[in-house]
């Protein structure tokens, strides 16, 4: 539950669109305009080695981004890969004990009617 809460809690790395298209390049009047790239959706600019990608659900851009997650209702970027990833570990060890929980359920039912009609015949 800490691994989805923090997955579904922290920024996934949307950049500040404020400090980067208005103070960044006014701070910065020495970098090349082709170091940096501007979203045609979102209409944000920002450095290349920032590797952003712009979220269709979201409707915004996503440092890193990997993908938007149904089950968090949130991208998934660079600052929240890392708590993805173990939410995911997490929920397939918890599928896999679940299912051999349910299995081993099932034998001692099993087993039991099997006994129950032991002793009917017995009778």
């Amino acid at each position: 539950m800490i691994s989805y809460l923090t997955t579904a809690l922290i920024n996934p790395g949307i950049p500040d669109r404020e400090y980067y298209s208005k103070i960044f390049i006014s701070q910065n009047p020495d970098i090349n305009p082709s170091g940096l790239v501007k979203c045609s959706k979102c209409n944000i600019v920002v450095p290349k080695h920032f590797r952003l990608s712009h979220c269709d659900i979201c409707q915004v851009c996503v440092k890193k981004y990997d993908h938007h997650c149904p089950w968090t209702g949130k991208c998934i970027g660079e600052k929240n890969i890392i708590p993805f990833y173990v939410f995911i570990c997490f929920l397939l060890a918890y599928m896999f004990m679940s299912f051999i929980t349910f299995l081993t359920y099932l034998i001692n039912w099993q087993e039991s009617e099997f006994r129950k009609m032991r002793k009917i015949r017995k009778i």
